[in-house]
């Protein structure tokens, strides 16, 4: 849709939900910058609801793609007349002859319900003592710690395959495990690319990376970083677009007696077998990996465990196979060891036929 259809839409969306309209809107290029022009007293203590409705209107235009990441207080914008560098568009404003409306901060707070997103406030701190009264000295405590080699000293606390993922983290993982992959085999393989792209675009809209906004920009930004020629098929992107959407909507749908999202949850077992992952290029994941060598990052890790607590390393004579510099078999060496003889010496018997 043109940037003039959004705002059509988006006017809409606000009369539906009994929203103020936006006060001013502005095509960045890429999408619509919206923008509720208010006055508010110069205080501290208006920030935290003013984060509190940044994150009402957030919620409220999610249909939209809104930019979950656009919240902060100190965020710079485009100006009018600027290229977008990368669209080639130029930044303007919609509806240039319409008056700019100029809200109360209370009436907008208060019709985006913006109560339900504030944080809960902290305490006052205490009252600082009289100058007349001498303040027993606080003790100054190091909440840090020394680290060696930039991790944990405590085994338990670098068991990355055990940490507790959302979904959202767990897409984050195996978004940069694809792009690992693609680094260690040097670029993405021929007849694997649209399935690099396809499964890419899946998880980076999983980590609410990509939207139904940008969903064709950032398929043509990762096409021109892993591909060669940058080359790649609209064709192909059908279906996972169409899951993007039905996410940027809010529609959810059912799964086993759960309501889940609309996009794709492989398995690991299945990104393998798709991407032809080897067991040496395993060892350079986080998150795809398979059985074989999540036992052996458990085995590491539990023997990390032990020498951390103390426990030396045991050896015993299946590793060290002691009968091979006694001269005698692994049987005999056995045989002689249960029968409580000694083993520490041995002269084989020969016998001379003539």
């Amino acid at each position: 849709m043109s940037p003039e259809e959004i705002s059509e839409k988006l006017d809409l969306h606000c009369i539906a939900y009994n929203i103020p309209i936006p006060s001013l809107k502005v095509f960045s290029g890429r999408g619509l910058q919206v923008k509720w022009v208010f006055e508010v007293p110069k205080s501290a203590k208006h920030l935290p609801r003013w984060k509190a409705l940044q994150q009402a209107i957030s919620v409220v235009l999610t249909p939209f793609g809104s930019d979950t990441n656009a919240l902060d207080a100190s965020r710079v914008l485009r100006l009018e007349g600027t290229v977008h560098s990368k669209s080639l568009e130029v930044v303007r404003v919609l509806e240039p002859g319409k008056p700019v409306i100029k809200y109360d901060f209370t009436y907008l707070y208060t019709k985006f319900d913006a109560h339900n997103y504030i944080d809960i406030e902290k305490p006052k701190n205490p009252p600082k003592s009289k100058m007349h009264e001498i303040a027993e000295p606080t003790p100054q405590i190091n909440p840090f710690r020394v680290i060696e080699g930039g991790k944990s000293n405590n085994p338990k606390g670098s068991k990355l395959n055990l940490i507790a993922k959302t979904k959202q983290s767990l897409s984050w993982s195996r978004l940069l495990d694809l792009r690992t992959l693609a680094d260690l085999r040097g670029g993405v393989q021929e007849g694997q690319r649209m399935l690099f792209l396809f499964w890419t675009l899946n998880f980076m809209a999983m980590s609410f990376q990509v939207n139904a906004m940008n969903f064709w920009d950032e398929a043509q930004g990762v096409a021109d970083r892993f591909f060669p020629n940058g080359d790649w098929e609209e064709s192909a992107l059908g279906t996972v677009f169409e899951k993007v959407c039905q996410q940027s909507r809010g529609e959810k749908i059912e799964f086993m007696g759960k309501s889940v999202t609309p996009l794709y949850t492989p398995r690991n077992s299945t990104l393998i077998r798709t991407f032809n992952i080897t067991a040496d290029e395993q060892k350079h994941m986080v998150t795809i990996i398979d059985d074989v060598e999540k036992a052996e990052r458990a085995k590491s890790r539990m023997e990390n465990i032990r020498r951390y607590k103390g426990m030396k390393k045991q050896e015993n004579d299946a590793q060290t196979k002691p009968w091979i510099a006694l001269g005698m078999s692994r049987r005999t060496y056995y045989r002689r060891k249960k029968e409580g003889k000694n083993t520490e010496s041995f002269t084989p018997l020969i016998l001379a036929f003539s």
